[in-house]
């Protein structure tokens, strides 16, 4: 039975390789957001920690054809204002970019108070939280490509890993996205490991409780398995090639 286990994942010495995964992820959704609105993209950085903003700040990118502004409160941590590059922080208040042209993409953090004075819950701004950049398993596979080297091989094995992250964000299976970012560096660590094996050594930085996967994965979309959280798009994969298997404790009800 291959049950999740709960092992304590050390997790300082890596806190600067998952932060800037997932301030690549963020560049990633702006890019993306930039290519899909006609005008300004405005977009609100929500609930993430100053190392997250930190990271944000050092993957800073060209966007051919567009001016880019990253905009961070000073007022959202003090300390992190004190060590980011000065053109980087504001003490204009959000509202202030909603309105300004002075940017064709404006990537911006404020203090929680004035989140819902930027425009974001009239659809105004675009809201970058927990969710919205755990989500994006396609910018979530690119980093794993861009840092695989030879390791992944052929469409089969991207197609692997692509079921494997939407199953787990379909699970919804952590809410803390530094764990996921965590599970994400480890299976890149893993370079010489079989993609099977990744999977399973890697499982534990989400923290799960040490019961059966299938308690814990829960699909937005029922078919199939019912507890599977891939049941939805694999088809019948058989066991030996379902990207879940690893870390599931009822393979056999599948394929």
């Amino acid at each position: 039975m291959n049950a999740i286990t709960a092992t304590p994942v050390p997790s300082d010495r890596h806190a600067e390789e998952r932060a800037d995964l997932i301030g690549r992820v963020i560049w990633g959704m702006v890019r993306q957001e930039a290519e899909r609105k006609a005008g300004r993209t405005l977009m609100l950085l929500a609930g993430l920690k100053p190392e997250h903003l930190s990271a944000v700040a050092r993957h800073y990118p060209v966007i051919e054809g567009k001016t880019v502004q990253l905009a961070i409160a000073r007022d959202v941590d003090p300390v992190l204002a004190r060590t980011l590059d000065a053109r980087f922080i504001t003490d204009k208040p959000g509202v202030h970019y909603r309105n300004s042209a002075e940017a064709d993409v404006v990537l911006f953090a404020v203090p929680d108070a004035q989140r819902d004075t930027v425009g974001a819950s009239l659809n105004l701004v675009t809201r970058v939280d927990r969710r919205s950049v755990q989500a994006k398993s396609d910018l979530w596979l690119a980093a794993i490509l861009d840092g695989a080297g030879d390791a992944i091989k052929g469409e089969e094995h991207r197609n692997w890993i692509s079921a494997m992250l939407e199953g787990l964000d379909d699970a919804d299976v952590t809410k803390d996205l530094d764990q996921y970012a965590e599970f994400v560096r480890s299976f890149m660590a893993l370079k010489e490991e079989p993609l099977d094996n990744r999977l399973r050594k890697s499982a534990p930085a989400l923290k799960l409780p040490p019961w059966p996967v299938s308690k814990v994965f829960r699909p937005k979309v029922s078919r199939g398995a019912s507890s599977c959280p891939i049941s939805g798009r694999c088809s019948g994969l058989p066991t030996a090639t379902c990207p879940i298997s690893p870390i599931c404790s009822t393979p056999s009800r599948c394929g």
